[in-house]
């Protein structure tokens, strides 16, 4: 049989991050209506091999290589080589303005070469940075005094274009805003596309040179994008700053020179370890040993670490770090952003209209970047019960689940609500933009945060920013039983005890405990919320309230700020 005979008509876009949906509305308005989005980050192959079958495994007419913004332009010949794994008749460049411009074998192996030209730079780099990272791992931390300068250098080091939406974004902008509440100014040195960031007077931003191409194995771009900024950085007057904070990321090791080099107080922020996501939650890094080394060189050199766990903290002092160069508190949100209030019953009403939901059902929405922590397919499989378990109380009672968002788990949740009986009880929006989020959010009645335990059962070490969004949008929450969600919702009741609930939701009660990978006990959950409108009403009072009196950035950056003037006096 050949390929032609087994061919299905159909085009794909191909990007490295999803495509937010009015983007790709554009698209098919302008190019091809017929367009089937193919994200290489959301394919759930482990290595680079698994993601280059599932690619052959496709079939097209057309592949198009989608070039949103000036940012993207490098990825260009890695998804190139892309577009020629995928088996088509037609390839084609879209560039930002919808033009196009054709692609094919030639330009594909112009690319190949290019590639291996760079990437033999990048190998001799990488090499350097190993020995680099043993002088680094030897040499002593050093000193700081404070200046009282109130200028913070702010580095934004991330290889590659980011997406545009997703905790890191908000968790950027959060920090940004928090530090110019808490009186300083703000200098933003940032590389590939600028963070959202919050509106102020007091910020200046610089744009750092990305490489011009981009290689496989990806993290060897990293390596390139820190020496690119290390040396952009350095032409800065580093004299006018009072510190430096640094969010650790792959390969990125430019806050430690930068402080080295100018002798200022070193601020690292630390999520997680990078090593540790990437074997869990990403694809196996090729050269893992160097980037433990940099993640140790990080560590040792900061001046302080600012955690957003307990678990982490922990996790901080088992690997050498000493108590009194960390801090940790919880992650925030910016609740004026998130106030219910600013969306009148007429915007509320639109929202409903634009995506589907219908206008007197009780929506449930999850919002997320579809993770393999989110547990989006948990809360598929909880409505899948539903429908199973007692289709007529799903149909009589209004409930409408929304999904919000995109990425690796999505097709999961696509295969789970397949059944033609599920189509009218949810509705899948896609990427949504940040500005539409907080709207979206207050067009629900019950906001779902259902997160899974880490995979090789290690404690849950996560701050879900999402939480603390859901508070502040004011209402109920269903959330999963775990660490710090566990502690932010303390008061909450657990799913299993619904049944000796009062009417009324009395002042610690903003929402629901379950327990995580528990699709029954997510049901039961719902169901509750959705009959109990009294309830649901005054829970969801009490998570604002909660999330402006304790979980505000100001509260995080405060905590942080207070202990870093401590420490260089």
């Amino acid at each position: 049989m050949t390929f032609k005979d087994t061919f299905t008509p159909q085009s794909y876009i191909i990007s490295l991050y999803p495509l937010g949906e009015d983007y790709l509305r554009l698209f098919r308005e302008k190019v091809d209506r017929r367009t089937e989005q193919v994200s290489v980050s959301s394919i759930p192959a482990k290595g680079y091999f698994g993601v280059f079958a599932h690619l052959y495994a496709l079939r097209a007419d057309t592949v198009y290589l989608a070039v949103p913004d000036e940012a993207d332009r490098p990825l260009l010949p890695i998804l190139g080589l892309v577009a020629l794994v995928v088996r088509a008749r037609r390839r084609w460049i879209v560039e930002p303005d919808f033009s196009k411009r054709a692609f094919g074998l030639a330009k594909g192996l112009a690319n190949a070469l290019i590639m291996a030209g760079t990437l033999s730079v990048g190998l001799v780099r990488l090499v350097r940075n190993w020995f680099h990272m043993g002088g680094l791992l030897n040499a002593a931390r050093i000193p700081v005094a404070g200046n009282g300068i109130k200028r913070v250098l702010y580095l934004k080091d991330n290889f590659g274009p980011t997406p545009c939406v997703g905790g890191s974004v908000a968790h950027t902008r959060g920090v940004i805003g928090g530090i110019l509440a808490n009186g300083y100014d703000v200098d933003v040195a940032w590389s590939s596309r600028q963070p959202a960031l919050p509106r102020g007077k007091a910020i200046e931003t610089y744009q750092v040179p990305s490489p011009e191409h981009f290689v496989i194995p990806g993290e060897v771009n990293h390596y390139a994008q820190n020496s690119m900024f290390v040396n952009f950085i350095r032409g800065l007057n580093q004299e006018r700053y009072g510190f430096i904070y640094q969010r650790i990321s792959l390969g990125n090791f430019a806050g430690v020179l930068l402080s080295r080099l100018r002798g200022l107080p070193l601020i690292l922020e630390y999520n997680g370890s990078e090593v540790w996501l990437s074997r869990n939650w990403g694809r196996l890094l090729v050269f893992e040993k160097l980037a433990e080394r940099v993640e140790r060189v990080c560590l040792k050199h900061a001046h302080m670490i600012v955690t957003v766990s307990e678990t982490l903290r922990e996790e901080l002092i088992t690997r050498g770090v000493e108590e009194n160069r960390i801090v940790s508190h919880p992650n925030g949100v910016d609740t004026t952003d998130y106030d219910p209030n600013l969306f009148s019953p007429h915007r509320i009403k639109a929202i409903r209209e634009r995506y589907g939901f219908p206008p007197e059902g009780v929506i449930a929405t999850f919002v997320g970047t579809f993770g393999q922590w989110h547990g989006a397919e948990i809360l598929a499989g909880a409505l899948k019960h539903m429908s199973e378990d007692d289709p007529e109380w799903l149909t009589r009672s209004g409930l409408h689940v929304a999904f919000v968002g995109d990425g690796t788990k999505k097709k999961v949740v696509e295969e789970i609500l397949s059944p033609p009986g599920l189509r009218p009880y949810y509705t899948l929006t896609g990427l949504v933009s940040r500005d539409e989020t907080p709207a979206l959010m207050a067009a629900s009645d019950i906001l779902v945060s259902p997160h899974v335990p880490n995979p090789d059962r290690s404690p849950f070490f996560g701050s879900p920013i999402k939480l603390f969004e859901y508070l502040a949008s004011g209402r109920a929450v269903i959330a999963s039983d775990l660490a710090q969600i566990r502690d932010v919702l303390d008061g909450c009741p657990r799913v299993n005890n619904l049944e000796n609930l009062g009417k009324q939701a009395d002042g610690t009660q903003c929402g629901v405990l379950v327990p995580p990978n528990d699709e029954v006990a997510l049901a039961t959950a719902l169901r509750f919320l959705t009959e109990e409108a009294e309830w649901r009403t005054l829970a969801g009072q009490n998570a604002r309230k909660l999330a402006v009196n304790r979980y505000t950035w100001d509260h995080h950056v405060s905590a942080f700020l207070s202990h870093m003037e401590a420490i260089v006096g």
